[in-house]
């Protein structure tokens, strides 16, 4: 079992190596690979890597919710131009209708 300083300096050789880019998994995936270093779990080389304040580059990813084409519309209007009047209202009162029992 190695001592957090030895672990951290490995990391740091690492971290420097890869020019800040890699995070704790992916540091903690390279000492695996490393034949001279028994593998470290990410959580320990996190923990390591904040003491020490390294941080790895995360690039941010964008949440694409909707797949619209442009000027597509999505549903028909189905009252046409009926909506702002008195018609259309009945129109609503009726389709909607729930009878009392």
């Amino acid at each position: 079992m190695y001592s957090d300083a030895v672990i951290g300096a490995r990391i740091t050789t690492i971290f420097d190596d890869e020019h800040g880019l890699y995070g704790a998994k992916r540091i903690a995936a390279s000492l695996k690979e490393d034949s001279a270093y028994v593998p470290v779990n990410h959580k320990k080389v996190a923990r390591i890597m904040k003491a020490m304040g390294l941080k790895g580059f995360t690039k941010r990813r964008r949440c694409i919710t909707t797949r619209c084409k442009p000027g597509h519309r999505v549903m028909p209007d189905l009252l046409g131009p009926l909506i702002h009047s008195q018609r259309a209202e009945s129109r609503l009162r009726r389709r909607y209708y729930l009878p009392s029992v």
